[in-house]
């Protein structure tokens, strides 16, 4: 999971600064609601992904000093990799649901 964690913070990052530095030197406000629809589409998602990979990362630690000993037997290759596939997936819908208010806003 640390490269998922590593992945996921590279590519929000690639995403988001750049714009923000654009913004600040133009010096406009308004970037985090108008900012143009390349970020939003990619920083939706990823966001969403991030926040479901701290909650996989607490479960995980939460296992890990908990249940101390059956760590190995609850955590199995197959279940971290289930993880790592659901937290990818389970930023789509929340990025959907960004995207449309979004543009639900934009046409008021």
């Amino acid at each position: 999971m640390p490269s998922t964690a590593l992945v996921t913070e590279a590519s929000y990052t690639y995403v988001t600064i750049p714009r923000m530095i654009i913004d600040h030197a133009l010096l406009e406000e308004n970037h985090l609601l108008w900012g143009p629809p390349h970020s939003a589409i990619c920083g939706a998602p990823l966001g969403g992904s991030e926040i479901i990979l701290l909650i996989v990362m607490a479960y995980d630690h939460y296992v890990a000093i908990c249940k101390p000993l059956p760590y190995m037997t609850i955590m199995r290759h197959g279940l971290c990799h289930v993880l790592v596939v659901v937290t990818w997936i389970g930023g789509m819908p929340y990025a959907t649901v960004q995207i449309l208010f979004m543009v639900l806003l934009a046409l008021l």
